[in-house]
């Protein structure tokens, strides 16, 4: 009995079967997993292109004055306007402007505020279209969720200096797009 236990555990140790198998199943997860980054990298940066361009736009009309009585909703309204692929971009949007003092140059060393998801009633924004010849600064922030958020991409761009801000409240699975702009008001 123990001459036959020896003889099929020496037969299976020597077996090839199945070898391909377990590589598979060792590999399988880790390509899979890379072709998943790659579609949510490539999906955030088209949603990163498509915000800059629709704030850069927006902006532009403002610097230029075609847009009577800016107001942080209409500013909103036009930028998702133009920004097709972020997905409820009017909830998921945050605009600070602020006017520059051109004598000390203090810039915001915080981080733009994003919305915060765990608030039903969000804090006011900080708004100021400013006065003419002023330097402004506009910061913008849009939360979208990750198609994949256990892959932690969030995680592994903010070590390349991308502004994803991964964790902001409310967000499990939320990256926070993040563009800054500045203009000076033209006189009318």
């Amino acid at each position: 009995m123990i001459r036959f236990f020896k003889r099929k555990t020496r037969a299976f140790r020597r077996g090839e079967d199945g070898n391909v198998t377990v590589e598979f199943v060792v590999v399988l997860p880790l390509i899979f997993s890379i072709f998943m980054m790659s579609f949510e990298s490539g999906l955030l940066m088209m949603r990163s292109v498509m915000l800059e361009r629709a704030v850069d736009l927006t902006m532009r009309e403002l610097r230029l004055g075609q847009i009577v009585n800016p107001t942080s909703a209409a500013l909103k309204t036009r930028i998702c306007n133009r920004t097709v692929i972020i997905n409820n971009c009017n909830a998921s949007i945050r605009i600070e402007m602020l006017p520059m003092n051109l004598s000390t140059w203090n810039i915001p060393t915080t981080p733009p505020a994003c919305v915060d998801r765990t608030q039903a009633i969000q804090a006011a924004e900080n708004y100021n279209p400013g006065g003419q010849h002023e330097l402004m600064l506009t910061r913008i922030c849009v939360l979208q969720r990750a198609i994949f958020p256990t892959l932690g991409l969030g995680d592994q761009f903010v070590g390349l200096g991308r502004n994803l801000t991964q964790g902001q409240p409310g967000g499990h699975g939320e990256y926070g797009l993040i563009v800054v702009s500045s203009f000076v008001n033209e006189p009318t």
